[in-house]
C-alpha cells in the first residue's frame, strides 16, 4: 500500500525549518548536501539557510 508522507516547511527571513516523513524528500535534501539535525523512525528534521536553499541547483532544478 502506498502511503502519503507529510512534509512541513516553516520559513522566516533566514531559516527554513523542514520536517518530513518522506524518504524521497529527505533523500533529495541529503543529495543536495543538506544534513538533518535530527532523525527518528518517524522522520527527518532539517534547518536550512534560505539563501543556501535558493542557491542550490540540486533543489531548484
Amino acid at each position: 500500500m502506498d502511503q502519503k508522507r507529510e512534509t512541513i516547511v516553516e520559513m522566516d527571513k533566514e531559516i527554513a525549518k523542514i520536517y518530513t516523513a518522506s524518504c524521497k524528500v529527505a533523500r533529495s535534501l541529503k543529495k543536495a548536501g543538506f544534513k538533518p539535525v535530527k532523525e527518528s523512525m518517524e522522520g527527518w528534521w532539517f534547518l536550512i539557510n534560505i539563501k543556501e536553499l535558493c542557491d542550490n541547483e540540486e533543489v531548484t532544478s
